[in-house]
Parts: C-alpha cells; structure tokens; sequence
C-alpha cells in the first residue's frame, strides 16, 4: 500500500535503515574527534548531568505525545492540547532542573556539573515543538519528511559539537549535541508547516492520556531502576 505522502511501507523501512546508519557513523566520527579535544572530566561531569536529565525525561513531553502513535484517525489528535500541557509539564522540569543545578553548584564533588546540567535542561523546551512535529509526521506516514529532519538534526548535532571541542568548548561540546538535535523538527513545525498554537486544552479527554501517561512513566522508571541494579 502506499502512503499518501511518504512513499510505500517498504521504502520506510528502507529510509529507516539508511538512517540507522547515517546515525551510527555520524555518532562513530563524532566521538573520534571529541576523545581528541576533551578530557575524563569532560565526559564525567556531562554523564551526571545526562542521568538526572534521563531520570526527567521519564516524566516529559516525550511520554505525552507518544500517545499520538497509538491513535489510528490522525485527525482524532489534539496537538493543541499536547502542546499546552507539554509546555506546562516541561517548564516546571526546565525548572527543576535549574534548581538542582544551582543545589550542585555548592558541593565540592558534583560542582563542576551544575553549570551543564543547567545547559542541559534546554533539552526539555526543545523538545516540546521538535518531538511534537516528529509524531505529527509518524502519523501522517511521512516518512521521506520525518528521515529528512532527523538526519538534519543528527548532522547539526555532530557537526556544532565538533567546532565547539576544536574551539576549546570543553563540555559544552557534549551539551549542545542533544540541544540542537531536535531544533531542525522545531523550526519544520513553525516555520515549513506554519503550525501556531492556541494554548487551549480539553482537559476531559486529555484523561485518557494521563493515564496512558502515568503507565509510561511507571514502567520507564522500572526499566531504570532495573539498569541501576
């Protein structure tokens, strides 16, 4: 069967696989060139802040709208609602996150991570449009679209982060990675597909994705305290 504007399932799984690949030599070339410029504590301080921001992430936009994926009338989504209550949810994270980084910035020992993990808690106001505009194309089966910003994305990513550790950046050449990497989606939202929202929710069917929700969240903290044992 073909997709209306993505191209045959087959070709997807073929952009699928490409993109795969794409993906690993990108990441391959990109940490080949890091180990060169930064040190131990470089990949140190950015691992800590990159655990407390995968513990956020548990709770955030991501696990919202990946409700969007189980829907099979595309025209049953309500962005608007997922926009407004990812921004609410993601906001007070960004600002958690804030707040925890400045706790570390008073300890002896975790104090060379708060100014990244700081840096690091942008990931969760960019990910609201950018995570957002990839489940708007998933579901719309607009896979030559959805590979396109993906690998944009993967490309600025690899590519900032490798000027920023030959320019001397340190640890910032690790923060900016995940930041950029879903800008180009963001940006496709706004700007391609003049997406704008309203800031309205339906709070009465936004209950069923709560739940949803809430069953996400609780078998991600599951697999994560399983990793931690």
């Amino acid at each position: 069967m073909e997709d209306a504007k993505g191209g045959s399932t087959g070709q997807a799984l073929v952009m699928g696989g490409g993109f795969l690949l794409f993906k690993d030599i990108s990441v391959f070339i990109t940490m080949v060139v890091l180990v060169r410029y930064l040190s131990p504590s470089d990949y140190g301080s950015f691992a800590f802040a990159q655990s407390i921001i995968g513990l956020g992430a548990i709770g955030s936009a991501v696990v919202l709208m990946s409700h969007s994926l189980q829907v099979r009338n595309p025209k049953e989504i309500d962005w608007q609602s997922h926009f407004t209550v990812s921004v609410l949810v993601n906001s007070i994270l960004f600002l958690l996150t804030l707040l925890l980084a400045w706790v570390l910035s008073f300890s002896d020992k975790y104090s060379d991570s708060a100014i990244p993990l700081a840096g690091l808690g942008l990931v969760f106001l960019i990910d609201i449009p950018g995570t957002m505009r990839h489940h708007m194309l998933q579901v719309e089966h607009n896979w030559i679209r959805f590979r396109a910003v993906l690998i944009l994305g993967t490309l600025l990513s690899s590519t900032c982060a490798i000027i920023i550790a030959i320019m001397g950046g340190g640890v910032w050449a690790l923060v900016a990675a995940p930041i950029i990497l879903t800008m180009p989606a963001a940006i496709d939202l706004f700007a391609k597909n003049k997406w704008r929202p309203d800031f309205t929710v339906d709070w009465v069917a936004y209950k069923k994705i709560w739940t949803f929700a809430f069953h996400r969240m609780g078998s991600g903290a599951f697999q994560k305290r399983i990793k931690t044992c």
